[in-house]
């Protein structure tokens, strides 16, 4: 009982993070311990801020560290929930699913599908990690397709298919825009992800001007000091970082940084991430003890983002400092974060 209190309390309680981390303790047999450090490395790691306040970030993790899972286990089961995440939100008829289509796009992932029986294992290794739910009332699965197409697009974008993630959220953003507005909150979030692609693609100069649009409408209708403004604006100092205006992306950090510890404190992770960010053009202007006093000074309360900090090198592969601060060591990991 108390090892599924700490779950239930890593995840905020939320039904659909809890689900999901039952089906995969069921699953693996991992301790609830285990599963919790798990889950605060996945955040770490990613360093993705907070959802829009119906999907919060927990529910982000638990689902990358289910399909990881699932990649590994079953290559064609990921493949499958791909594939699902480019459809309508309706229910999905199983039908469809066991079309000769949809086996022979399958296949290379799956070379047991020349028996179309073992369709029905990879649909159940979906449903053992709650990524889908089968109805066998009306034969169909029901898949949260606009959310699992926005977390799917920031695992592909973390596994290095960057072109494929920033398509499959160019489209996922126009599904949410068609279905329920530009303004919705995930609309904006998927707008922001979209940003995140664009800058991993190299196009800094194009996910500044998404970013930009996001900023405006936040800064409408929440407000100029609200936590999801000021993490929209620290990503729009990443981008200008990224196009060589570092000067001015540093002083759009330090505006931030200032807001986001009134706002949250020094320890919460949209602070921590907008002072990787400063770090990062402290660095490329050339003042490194500015940027490794700074970062220590932040990161104190966050031992293991440290201690990952301090060994990873990073943005500046993606970027173009001076020739002395590129010389000089690596740069903290990216601040840029994704919803």
């Amino acid at each position: 009982m108390a090892e599924a209190t700490q779950v239930a309390e890593m995840l905020g309680d939320l039904p659909l993070a809890v689900e999901q981390a039952s089906a995969w303790l069921a699953e693996t047999g991992m301790s609830a311990a285990e599963y919790v450090e798990r889950l605060e490395n996945q955040l770490a790691a990613a360093m993705d801020l907070s959802q829009p306040d119906d999907y919060p970030t927990t529910v982000a993790a638990t689902f990358r560290l289910s399909f990881d899972r699932l990649r590994e286990r079953s290559p064609g089961a990921a493949r499958l929930l791909e594939l699902c995440a480019y459809f309508s939100p309706d229910p999905i008829s199983l039908s469809l699913l066991y079309s000769d289509q949809m086996i022979e796009s399958l296949l290379p992932h799956e070379a047991r599908l020349k028996e179309r029986s073992v369709l029905a294992v990879l649909i159940r290794d979906l449903t053992r990690f709650s990524l889908v739910k089968v109805d066998r009332g009306s034969n169909t699965i029901e898949v949260d397709t606009l959310r699992t197409a926005k977390s799917l697009a920031v695992s592909l974008r973390k596994m290095g298919r960057v072109t494929e993630a920033f398509e499959l959220t160019r489209q996922t953003s126009e599904r949410y825009v068609s279905a329920y507005g530009a303004d919705q909150p995930d609309a904006l979030a998927c707008q922001l992800n979209l940003a995140c692609d664009q800058s991993a693609l190299d196009d800094h100069a194009a996910a500044y001007e998404t970013a930009s649009e996001v900023l405006r409408a936040y800064e409408e209708s929440i407000g100029t000091a609200h936590p999801f403004t000021l993490a929209a604006r620290n990503n729009i100092s990443t981008y200008l970082r990224g196009t060589g205006s570092v000067r001015t992306a540093l002083e759009l950090a330090d505006r931030t940084l200032a807001g986001l510890r009134v706002a949250l404190g020094d320890d919460h992770q949209f602070t921590l991430t907008c002072a990787v960010n400063r770090a990062n053009c402290l660095h490329d202007l050339g003042r490194l003890g500015d940027a490794e006093s700074s970062c220590e000074r932040r990161w104190s309360g966050c031992p293991k983002c440290w201690a990952r900090a301090t060994r990873t090198p990073c943005s500046a592969r993606r970027t173009s400092p001076s020739r002395s601060a590129r010389a000089a060591g690596p740069t903290m990991p990216s601040g840029c974060s994704s919803w």
